[in-house]
């Protein structure tokens, strides 16, 4: 018997989260409820493993924030709730022939009042959609 080892990205919603040394740290993580009408604080964590066969090559990614009819979010900027980059994953010393490499990212939001409804983030990758995580902004205590 053998196993599947799934390489597809995962969003994680989250109180706060952040990467130190390689390691992805979370709390109050794993929630799908936030109030609606507040300033809200949250991050989404990525975890990722890369393939092997992807090491050294930029990955071009992008984290939006969309309304229920995709719609993107803009903050009180005016600048769409987002983050674009790119992410390059080498291949450390000693590391086993076709292990997967770890790229864990986090996008923080800082006050953001969100109306009631439905959001999504979506992840894509190289232009593809990838991943995404939808929540419920509510009235009252989520």
């Amino acid at each position: 018997m053998s196993i599947e080892t799934s390489y597809g990205p995962l969003l994680i919603l989250c109180d706060w989260a952040e990467v130190i040394n390689g390691k992805l740290y979370m709390m109050g993580a794993g929630w799908s409820r936030i109030a609606a009408n507040v300033p809200a604080n949250l991050a989404v964590a990525l975890i990722w493993k890369i393939p092997w066969t992807h090491a050294n090559e930029p990955q071009r990614i992008e984290l939006v924030l969309l309304t229920e009819d995709g719609t993107p979010v803009v903050d009180s900027g005016g600048k769409d709730v987002a983050l674009k980059g790119q992410v390059e994953a080498g291949r450390p010393p000693g590391l086993k022939f076709g292990s997967p490499l770890d790229a864990p990212l986090v996008f923080g939001v800082r006050n953001l009042p969100l109306s009631p409804g439905r959001y999504r983030f979506e992840l894509k990758i190289n232009d593809s959609l990838s991943a995404g995580v939808t929540f419920d902004a509510v009235g009252g205590t989520p």
